[in-house]
């Protein structure tokens, strides 16, 4: 889980450094709120990376690639629409 996608540009070289830092050599899916246009411009050339908005994740996605990074944000809206459903108490 990553705090959050906020880079200074939108170039692709940059967040290959970034994913190296963090080890994601291979194929990695990278999941964020879908509002970030520098992080879109950043991975959209990069071999083995696929980004996703929060509310596009499936389960072929999640087997199909070795890393995940997950924004922060786009975690608790995953858990928002996953978790269970809170009951109304009634007036």
């Amino acid at each position: 889980m990553i705090d959050g996608f906020a880079l200074a540009d939108h170039k692709t070289k940059n967040f290959k450094k970034v994913l190296g830092t963090l080890e994601c050599t291979r194929k990695v899916l990278v999941v964020d709120n879908g509002d970030n246009k520098n992080l879109a411009l950043g991975t959209r050339n990069l071999q083995g990376v696929k980004l996703v908005p929060s509310f596009a994740v499936n389960v072929y996605d999640l087997l199909g690639y070795d890393r995940v990074l997950v924004s922060q944000a786009a975690a608790t809206r995953l858990s928002e629409s996953l978790g269970p459903k809170q009951k109304k108490e009634a007036q």
